[in-house]
């Protein structure tokens, strides 16, 4: 079994009260995403895993932000199914004046007791609010993603399956079986 690390990052906007530009964290890359104030906040859908998970072995968020010289601003993270009921939450405090990383805890179940699924991921659901501000900074995020951790079932050894494209072939054979 292979293991891979797929970071998902912003793909679609569900819900936005005084949150701009958040399409922006999708890399790091000096384009931002701002929440406005306090009670302010977003629920958006994450990219989709690229390959087929036999397991999912933990997710952890991560995030590139600051908020200016001098202040901090609380912002919550909760973690959201399809229909937007709460997984899990954790709190994170975004401040100073340079950009910082900051972590949630690694997950390795959905709500404490299951295990995720590839659906659990694929619908998953993101909701950063702003819950309080201290200084007169703004809550401002570079990049935002979370990572996943997946075992995907080895490749079938000597099988070649292309429905389209071209191989080169720089030596050995090539059998084509009927």
């Amino acid at each position: 079994m292979a293991a891979v690390v797929e970071d998902l990052v912003y793909n679609e906007e569900h819900s936005n009260d005084g949150v701009s530009n958040w399409n922006n964290t999708t890399a790091n890359n000096g384009n931002f995403g701002t929440i406005s104030g306090n009670s302010k906040f977003i629920i958006f859908e994450l990219t989709n895993l690229s390959q087929t998970p036999t397991s999912i072995i933990s997710i952890q968020y991560f995030a590139d932000v600051f908020s200016g010289a001098g202040a901090t601003m609380v912002i919550q993270h909760e973690f959201l199914n399809s229909s937007n009921t709460q997984l899990y939450t954790e709190n994170e405090g975004y401040s100073t004046d340079t950009e910082n990383q900051v972590s949630g805890t690694v997950r390795t179940t959905s709500d404490g007791s299951t295990a995720w699924t590839e659906n659990d991921i694929n619908t998953l659901r993101v909701k950063l609010t702003q819950l309080a501000g201290v200084g007169t900074g703004t809550a401002t995020c570079d990049h935002f993603f979370v990572r996943v951790k997946y075992n995907v079932a080895d490749p079938v050894a000597g099988l070649i399956k292309l429905t389209s494209g071209k191989i080169k072939l720089t030596s050995g054979k090539i059998k084509i079986a009927i």
